[in-house]
């Protein structure tokens, strides 16, 4: 057998599956799929595909009835969410909007980190993740929930986009895998060199 063909199998199977990241699109455009939830019966996204999936918003100056913008999403089982960045443009609010992070579908949920848009340092493409009391990520598979608040006439966005950055984990090997590779690697050259002899 080829020395180079057998080096190639082998570094194949000791590498696995390696970490799947694909562009997953739109999730949720708010011109296209209609006005995210205003209340906090929040707009559930569903599940996160890996890659990066887009959302797409506004929250406009609206009567005080419009609260903000409040949905969920779930980051699957053998997933993980590692970045969740945040893009917006607040020209003429001069006070943005809170966000309110939250494992598990309930407005009471637990926080995992809150912010508002005009605090210091904090720029529109932003990773969310670490910054002030933000949770540092990854998030491991579960429901999360975020929730835009604006409060007043001098609140809101005229666009923002979350990105979020799903990515499965790759797969190690087994040791009884390795093993066995490393059994048949074995075999293979002990054949080759009884073969050499003959």
């Amino acid at each position: 057998m080829n020395k180079n063909l057998l080096a190639i199998v082998a570094v194949a199977l000791l590498a696995g599956p390696a970490v799947q990241s694909v562009s997953a699109g739109v999730i949720y455009d708010e011109t296209v799929n209609g006005e995210l939830s205003s209340t906090f019966a929040a707009t559930p996204l569903g599940i996160l595909p890996v890659g990066t999936s887009t959302l797409l918003g506004a929250i406009p100056q609206v009567p005080v009835e419009d609260r903000g913008d409040f949905f969920t999403f779930v980051v699957a089982p053998d997933t993980q969410l590692t970045h969740l960045f945040f893009t917006f443009d607040s020209t003429g609010f001069s006070s943005g909007v809170g966000l309110f992070f939250k494992t598990g579908s309930q407005a009471a949920g637990p926080s995992i980190g809150s912010l508002n848009t005009t605090a210091s340092g904090f720029t529109s493409g932003s990773d969310l993740f670490g910054f002030g009391n933000f949770v540092s990520g990854p998030l491991s598979s579960g429901t999360y929930r975020m929730d835009m608040v604006a409060v007043g006439a001098d609140w809101g966005l005229n666009s923002y986009a979350f990105d979020f950055v799903v990515e499965a984990p790759s797969a190690v090997p087994e040791p009884g895998t390795l093993a066995l590779f490393g059994l048949g690697l074995a075999g293979l050259g002990f054949a080759r060199r009884r073969r050499a002899t003959h």
